[in-house]
């Protein structure tokens, strides 16, 4: 079965260290450890990169304005993102690299061409008959529904498959209500197989404990 929230994918553990192994610059592995382990949206992790201040390690939390007006009108001006273990060590060498995120189109032509180089799986059926014309003009299909949203979405089941019981928690941390957190996140929780779950959580370990 897909695993998708809203036609987006959520990775597994295992599709994120092929996708890791395939991104060659070590910059960018950096850069999408900081989206995944903190679940921050694109344009929140270049607040991040323009002021690190932001980012408090002691308090394992980052800081991020809400520049929506759903968002604003959800919880205010500003939301705390706790952060796990992973977490705070992925924005502290976020900070290091001190490298702006390119455009949000760039960093999804660069996950179709991942994708691609790690042989995921397409979803729905679809094949990958990506042509290395493709590749080269950064005109890669998208066959497996990635997404630049892909991170977040796969970071707010992971937290529901450590934190089952902790929906508001988590919708709190995410910036979500707690009705989108629980139709559209919560039901995968149990979805993940055994090695898939024990490796969550290690990555979840230390989230708001």
């Amino acid at each position: 079965m897909d695993m998708e929230v809203n036609g987006v994918r959520v990775l597994t553990p295992g599709e994120v260290d092929r996708l890791r192994d395939a991104m060659g610059k070590p910059s960018n592995r950096v850069i999408f450890d900081a989206l995944l382990f903190t679940g921050l949206r694109y344009a929140e992790l270049t607040q991040v990169y323009e002021d690190p201040s932001r980012f408090d390690p002691d308090r394992k939390l980052v800081k991020v304005d809400n520049r929506k007006a759903k968002a604003v009108a959800r919880s205010g001006d500003s939301r705390i993102v706790y952060l796990s273990d992973m977490g705070v060590e992925a924005v502290r060498a976020f900070i290091a690299l001190n490298k702006k995120p390119s455009r949000y189109d760039l960093w999804l032509n660069n996950l179709k061409r991942w994708c691609h180089l790690a042989g995921l799986k397409p979803h729905r059926g679809q094949i990958d008959g990506t042509t290395s014309e493709q590749m080269g003009q950064e005109t890669v299909p998208n066959v497996w529904d990635i997404s630049v949203k892909t991170t977040r979405k796969t970071w707010e089941c992971w937290l529901f498959c450590s934190f089952p019981d902790r929906a508001e928690l988590i919708a709190d941390n995410m910036g979500h209500s707690i009705e989108v957190s629980k139709k559209y996140y919560r039901k995968w929780y149990g979805a993940f197989k055994a090695d898939e779950k024990a490796k969550i959580l290690e990555y979840t370990a230390g989230w708001l404990s």
